[in-house]
């Protein structure tokens, strides 16, 4: 997977599931292994995308992929069916950009997700690009497109109050500009660095053969 996770709009998050699920019905169709997605990929930027106008929906409840011949060949050119290694970081940000670039096509957002490998390789490959997780409950609860599209497209409710969004508004100073906001707790070394006291501070505890690190104050200030 992506070491770091992608932020999305939920224009890209439809895009990105659209290029996904054509490669994987594609895989299928061809009679190939549809984890094959997820092989490490040379992107080749000077050629059309292959998923350009391809067309995902349902018919009688199955699976339907509208695709030329040519498309679907240059679908399965791209997807290599062995892989000597692991895809990089820097392979995946191509993949992605080269995923997100093949708009055109459509995909039926009530498309349904009635085979659980093909929507395992669907589930895989969008992780794998993206770096996003999403809950277990989600994912079992997921019987269509728009369902997967709704839980990689949501926010994740931050951590930590120093992560929400308001106070990184807050800490960018476009909205109060004379309010500082940190992610731990302030001790008076802190501030004795950032008016240039703690120079001073340092060479009189090294007078006194007393620690310069600033450790031992933090240390008690938090004991306090």
């Amino acid at each position: 997977m992506s070491p770091t996770q992608v932020k999305l709009d939920r224009g890209d998050w439809e895009v990105l599931l659209h290029t996904v699920t054509a490669e994987v019905l594609t895989l299928r169709k061809a009679g190939r292994d549809v984890l094959q997605v997820c092989n490490a990929r040379i992107p080749n930027e000077e050629e059309d995308h292959a998923t350009t106008g391809v067309v995902v929906s349902n018919k009688d409840g199955a699976a339907v992929l509208q695709a030329e011949d040519k498309q679907e060949k240059a679908i399965l050119a791209s997807i290599p069916e062995t892989s000597q290694e692991e895809p990089t970081p820097e392979t995946l940000e191509l993949e992605l950009a080269e995923a997100l670039t093949s708009g055109g096509g459509k995909i039926f957002m009530d498309f349904k997700l009635d085979d659980p490998l093909i929507k395992f390789a669907i589930l895989k490959r969008t992780m794998q690009l993206t770096g996003k997780r999403i809950p277990d409950i989600l994912l079992s609860n997921a019987t269509t497109l728009d369902h997967l599209h709704r839980a990689f497209a949501t926010k994740e409710t931050p951590k930590k109050l120093h992560d929400t969004e308001q106070l990184q508004k807050l800490m960018s100073g476009d909205v109060v500009p004379n309010v500082a906001v940190h992610d731990r707790r302030r001790t008076h070394v802190h501030k004795d660095k950032e008016i240039g006291r703690w120079k001073l501070i340092e060479d009189e505890l090294a007078l006194r053969n007393m620690p310069t690190s600033g450790g031992s104050r933090v240390s008690s200030e938090r004991d306090a």
